[in-house]
């Protein structure tokens, strides 16, 4: 049901990406949520939970393979949950979760990265909103309602920067039942992740 929405959000988020002396490249799949992370009631989707290498990243999104490489990627890792669309789950808040993160060789590539993320953020249909108290280094968070048959369907996107690492969360879910305050909390429990792995 969000599947056409949620490829659309990917394409910037996959683009996501200020020294100039390279950093520490950890493991990209320490930089996501886990399912231990997530209420109840969700599972693992493991088609859709994987590395992301520059090469994947250009082959299924927008972001060439000429800016991954001036902003410098080095990989990432996509972690997507997903909940039955039984009555219960579909009222119980988000249907799906993707948790994302991306690993640069410099804060600056990163943050150059990050730019493209936002002005996605601000462009129709999405509208923006507050994530509160400071995220990372930088942030951005947006929603977009659409419909997918008879259905509305509401997508939280909430991006951010933690030196030369860029993550995102993205909540999907019918419109109405997910919860933005819920995008808010799994990112700053990701962020705190990031936080510890890149001391």
């Amino acid at each position: 049901m969000t599947q056409q929405i949620i490829v659309g959000l990917i394409v910037a988020l996959a683009a996501l990406a200020t020294a100039t002396v390279a950093l520490a490249s950890p493991d990209p799949r320490s930089l996501v949520l886990k399912l231990n992370d997530l209420p109840a009631g969700f599972s693992i989707d493991r088609k859709e939970t994987e590395s992301r290498s520059n090469a994947t990243v250009a082959r299924e999104t927008s972001a060439t393979m000429t800016k991954l490489t001036r902003w410098g990627r080095i990989t990432g890792f996509q972690a997507t949950f997903t909940r039955e669309p039984t009555l219960r789950g579909l009222l119980a808040g988000a249907l799906e979760v993707q948790s994302l993160a991306s690993i640069y060789r410099t804060r600056h590539g990163a943050a150059a990265s990050f730019v493209e993320t936002r002005r996605a953020c601000l462009k129709p249909p999405f509208k923006q909103l507050s994530v509160g108290r400071r995220l990372g280094h930088e942030a951005a968070y947006c929603v977009a309602t659409r419909k997918s048959g008879n259905t509305k369907v509401t997508v939280y996107v909430l991006a951010w920067r933690r030196n030369n690492v860029t993550a995102g969360v993205l909540l999907a879910g019918l419109a109405g039942v997910v919860d933005p305050t819920e995008a808010v909390r799994l990112a700053r429990k990701q962020d705190a992740r990031i936080a510890a792995t890149l001391k």
